[in-house]
């Protein structure tokens, strides 16, 4: 997304929210200034500040601590922010990519999740199907992490076999990718020569026997709901960020977000209420 973009030649910088301690979090995001704690002996600069103009991507943003939601909150609804420790207002341009294995819905209807980040974050969403889904991805994987770790020790390993491969798209990968790179960097430890077999893939890899499903088709009726459904979501979607782009430029208010729009004040209302959008993020 982001060598496809018109920030291709800026910066992408990238930052695990769930790697890393509370603690040390906010200074990774926002810097710190000389003498913030204990242990800044100089000041640095944080991700926001190192990708401007560019791409943020934070990932496992659902492990992100509630009290530094808040500060994000606020840097993506007015794009300045203060370094650890300091008092200078630093603006920053970046476009937030963010990602994570968690339901988030689920998460800010149990109190887990700044509901208003949420839907802020929540203007295109992309949803991953698992690697079970797409069995197809996988070789493609294994040579990126056979590349990726060609350094993991002294015998270098860059192939694998034709069985070994057939036996890693049989698997059913509950860890997804991160179990494949693993696993795959444990192969490379126990291979003989320069090729993974399928003797140095994990046994619990090589015992999977794949349970053929039963799939029935789709009855007519059964169709026209997935049809209207996926409509739904469409709208929805479209509708959102048509609402947060209109609140955007008007700062939140409802009567020169009407006008704009050639909507009433009462259909925008309904509109916000609908998507549960607070408008005094938007000032």
């Amino acid at each position: 997304m982001h060598y496809l973009s018109p920030r291709a030649e800026k910066p992408f910088v990238e930052i695990n929210c769930g790697a890393i301690p509370r603690e040390l979090l906010e200074s990774e995001l926002f810097g710190h200034e000389k003498g913030a704690f204990t242990g800044a002996i100089r000041s640095k600069k944080g991700k926001f500040e190192l990708a401007h103009e560019g791409t943020l991507f934070l990932d496992e943003i659902g492990e992100m601590p509630k009290d530094l939601q808040v500060k994000l909150l606020h840097v993506l609804a007015n794009p300045k922010f203060t370094r650890v420790g300091g008092t200078q207002f630093l603006r920053t341009d970046v476009r937030i990519v963010a990602a994570t294995n968690r339901d988030l819905f689920q998460e800010t209807r149990e109190g887990n999740f700044r509901q208003d980040l949420y839907y802020r974050l929540k203007v295109v969403s992309l949803q991953i199907p698992s690697l079970r889904e797409r069995r197809e991805d996988i070789p493609f994987l294994v040579r990126h992490f056979l590349k990726k770790h060609r350094n993991l020790n002294s015998n270098p390993v860059s192939e694998i076999s034709d069985k070994a491969m057939r036996t890693l798209q049989a698997y059913s990968w509950p860890g997804n990718v991160r179990k494949l790179e693993n696993n795959i960097m444990q192969a490379m430890i126990f291979a003989r020569n320069s090729r993974i077999e399928r003797e140095q893939l994990p046994a619990e890899v090589k015992q999977y026997q794949s349970q053929p499903t039963a799939v029935n088709p789709l009855t007519k009726q059964e169709l026209q709901k997935e049809k209207l459904r996926r409509t739904e979501e469409i709208i929805e979607n479209l509708e959102y960020q048509f609402l947060d782009n209109i609140l955007s430029q008007t700062g939140g208010n409802i009567s020169r977000a009407a006008q704009i729009s050639g909507y009433d004040r009462r259909q925008i209302q309904n509109l916000i209420r609908q998507h549960r959008l607070n408008t005094e993020n938007y000032k």
